[in-house]
């Protein structure tokens, strides 16, 4: 369900492959039902491959702790939902709730975000685009929409 941008949280269908778009490479399925812990293996993939350097790092570390608030955030959601049915209007108001949700730490993400991407280097740039643009695509556009 990361949807858009370089957001964190629990990852959506598709997600977990070998490379740029398709995934995190090795130890995809370190943590296939708990979202941080899969938010923590792909961030420590994704700063080997960008080889953040050291005047970097403080922009890393600002936009992981955003990834991973946000994958936290997430996991405490699933955490909430209640086991009973609920109705219709039920289902609706939650998922409204958890959508606010989102896009609050959604907007700390992106500030974050942008500002790791400005002190990359091109080359780094390049692989955050392959990398990122597919970390985060939604469930429709994880099923072949614009492919």
């Amino acid at each position: 369900m990361m949807r858009g941008g370089w957001g964190g949280g629990p990852m959506g269908p598709g997600m977990m492959g070998g490379g740029p778009r398709g995934g995190f490479g090795p130890g995809t399925a370190a943590a296939p039902g708990d979202p941080a812990a899969h938010m923590e293996a792909r961030l420590a993939f994704l700063k080997t491959e960008l080889k953040i350097t050291s005047d970097q790092e403080a922009a890393w570390q600002a936009y992981a702790t955003q990834a991973k608030q946000q994958a936290e955030s997430m996991k405490a959601l699933r955490a909430r939902l209640p086991a009973a049915a609920q109705s219709t209007p039920e289902v609706l108001d939650q998922r409204a709730e958890f959508a606010k949700q989102r896009a609050e730490h959604m907007k700390a993400l992106s500030a974050a975000t942008k500002d790791l991407y400005t002190v990359l280097t091109p080359e780094q740039k390049a692989l955050a685009d392959q990398y990122f643009g597919g970390m985060h695509m939604s469930r429709f556009n994880a099923r072949g929409r614009g492919r």
